[in-house]
């Protein structure tokens, strides 16, 4: 099963498309052999009932002319046939068309459906019978094709004659309906392009919104979406653009909210800066010096990040033995008792000042 909603949507379809024209195409053709075999035995029994009635109603001095005039590649008729006592359908093809016929001529005449085959040598005891002689040669030329379906009746006219009607149908029709089979192909190799662009079409709006999304963790000024299409896109499109500007506005909001804040707060920053001048050199004054430099940096670093995503700080080589000891003495000087061991004698490569609060954050959370 392919991964794809695409190809999945399209093996759906196009297997269903196959199945439907193969059981149709199955379909078609059986329903074309039975009418087939149906027309043509219609058509049979039709002209051998016609046949039987015009020459009934011909004078018999006509009759001979008559049955001339009739004869075909595919129909011999004969006046000089006895009746055959014993003749008899030899299967349920032959008794439909008995029947068939019988329904013609309205039970007007006595009538009944032979073969042109030799009957089996009869038994010892059994009465000879007479067989048929054989046919014209035009008809003996049709019973030596492999399609021929042969038939040969008799009917009793009013005037007590025999008459013997054979009959070779037309051959069925082929038995590969090219036709068909290319009609189905036609369509199911349209319906299949159709199938395809429409897939498509649907599934494009998709991908629209998967590179969309990715890149709105990017960039948040990304161009709109494009708001057109069918209904059910266009209010997809419109949602998400209205998404983006509803996050847009929130960052910008918040990146000014926390602007003033850090502005309010340099404030008194600056003021303890200048009074921290008043004070002697000292361990104290350079302490309380480098935690305001630490919540300086620690404002630009929020502001850098609110503007471009990341902070401002570059990585560096740094020495860690040094970052620890002077956070150390910080927190030390809080009252905490801390001691440092280990050391590490080559730098690092890292944000000093995000570090630092890191490792202050850890070492104040650790003394409380």
């Amino acid at each position: 099963m392919p991964r794809t909603l695409f190809g999945q949507i399209l093996l759906t379809l196009l297997g269903g498309l196959l199945v439907a024209n193969g059981v149709g195409l199955w379909l078609v053709v059986d329903d074309r052999v039975r009418l087939s075999r149906q027309v043509r035995s219609e058509y049979a029994a039709t002209r051998v009932a016609e046949s039987i009635a015009l020459i009934n109603d011909t004078a018999p001095a006509g009759r001979a002319r008559l049955v001339r005039l009739l004869e075909s590649p595919s129909t011999a008729l004969s006046l000089d046939e006895p009746w055959y006592d014993d003749a008899r359908p030899v299967d349920d093809d032959f008794e439909a068309f008995a029947n068939k016929v019988g329904e013609r001529i309205a039970g007007r005449h006595v009538h009944q459906v032979i073969t042109l085959e030799r009957p089996e040598p009869a038994a010892a005891d059994a009465l000879p019978l007479r067989p048929p002689p054989p046919p014209p040669p035009a008809l003996a030329r049709l019973l030596a094709k492999p399609h021929a379906h042969n038939v040969s009746t008799q009917a009793r006219l009013n005037d007590g004659t025999v008459l013997t009607f054979r009959y070779s149908p037309p051959p069925a029709v082929a038995e590969r309906p090219l036709r068909i089979i290319g009609s189905l192909l036609l369509v199911a190799v349209v319906v299949s392009l159709l199938s395809i662009w429409v897939v498509r079409r649907l599934t494009r709006p998709l991908d629209m919104f998967a590179r969309a999304a990715d890149g709105l963790a990017r960039d948040l000024e990304q161009a709109p979406l494009g708001e057109s299409g069918p209904r059910e896109v266009a209010g997809a499109a419109r949602a998400f653009n209205s998404m983006q500007r509803a996050l847009r506005t929130l960052i910008q909001t918040r990146a000014q909210a926390l602007a003033g804040v850090s502005h309010d707060l340099r404030l008194p920053i600056t003021r303890v800066r200048l009074r921290l001048e008043q004070l002697p050199e000292g361990a104290v004054r350079d302490a309380i010096e480098r935690d305001l430099a630490d919540m300086e940096t620690l404002i630009d670093d929020t502001l850098a990040f609110l503007r471009a995503g990341d902070s401002s700080e570059a990585a560096a080589p740094t020495r860690l033995d040094a970052l620890v000891e002077g956070v150390a003495d910080d927190i030390a000087a809080l009252g905490a008792d801390i001691e440092v061991t280990g050391s590490m004698a080559q730098p690092v490569i890292v944000r000093p000042s995000i570090t630092r609060r890191c490792l202050a954050n850890l070492m104040d959370n650790a003394r409380r």
